[in-house]
This record gives structure tokens, sequence and C-alpha cells, in this order.
């Protein structure tokens, strides 16, 4: 469960952006190696690539700046070099773990609404009671319970 985010990370959007920024980072760091990347090109990417006017209806829509949007992330780390903002992303972050299992017990139909959960791109998502099942896809996904479940 995502309780540890201070931002609420349920909405599809925030979600796609979060995996572009990652996805810009593992490419960069791939290719170029570098540890700190530029926010300004990943973020006048991603306000025209999501369909928005300009950076402030974008800034608008995930209530602040992009720079503090990345920064109450726990993975990300952002700063300032030479007047830049920078960002970085903690490799143990991106690192597998060891696998664990989560057991939730739900108790009402809002809490599929007031679930957010991360699923690593190599779990299984099990839904024992439903007899459903969600597969590794290679891809983490972070959404609601509902939305997991909807996968159908």
């Amino acid at each position: 469960m995502l309780a540890g985010f201070k931002v609420d990370v349920s909405h599809q959007e925030q979600e796609r952006i979060l995996s572009e920024v990652e996805a810009w980072y593992s490419t960069a760091k791939e290719q170029a190696g570098v540890e700190w990347l530029p926010l300004a090109g990943i973020k006048n990417f991603l306000f025209m690539d999501l369909g928005y006017e300009d950076e402030e209806e974008f800034e608008d829509a995930i209530h602040g700046s992009f720079e503090d949007f990345l920064a109450a992330f726990p993975h990300f780390e952002v700063k300032q070099i030479e007047g830049k903002a920078m960002l970085r992303i903690a490799d143990a972050a991106l690192a597998p773990s060891r696998p664990q299992k989560l057991t939730l017990r739900i108790t009402s139909s809002q809490q599929l609404l007031d679930t957010t959960l991360l699923k690593d791109g190599n779990a299984d998502l099990e839904l024992p009671h439903l007899e459903f099942e969600i597969r590794p896809i290679a891809k983490r996904q972070i959404d609601t319970l509902y939305n997991h479940s909807s996968e159908l």
C-alpha cells in the first residue's frame, strides 16, 4: 500500500507521469551514464504529450510544481544544481527486492477505491476469493485495488 507517499497517486495520469520520468531517467543513466537528470526537458515533454495547454495547466493538474510533485516520492531526489532543477532516482529503488506477501482483508467496497497499491512488474496479484490473478507484466503499476481488479 502506498500510505508512505505524500501525494495521492491513485490517479492514472499521475502513474503515467511517474512511469515516464522513471523511463527517462533509466534510459539516460543506461545510455549516457548520467547520475543527475535535468527536469526541464522532461516537464516540457510531459505537459505536451499529455495534452496540457501549457506548464501552468500541467502543474495545476499535479497540484503544485513538478519539482515538488516528484520530491514527494521516496525514490526521487530533486535538487538545484547550478540553478537547474535536477533529478536522481535512488539505485535501491530500482533494484529488485526479495519476494514478499501482502495480505489485505477487504471489509467494504469503499476499500477497493481507497486502497492504492504499487504492484511490481515481477509480482503476482491474487484475489483468491474472486478466483482472480494478475500475472507479472514486466512493468510496475500504481493503482487502486478496484482498478487492479478490473483488469479482467
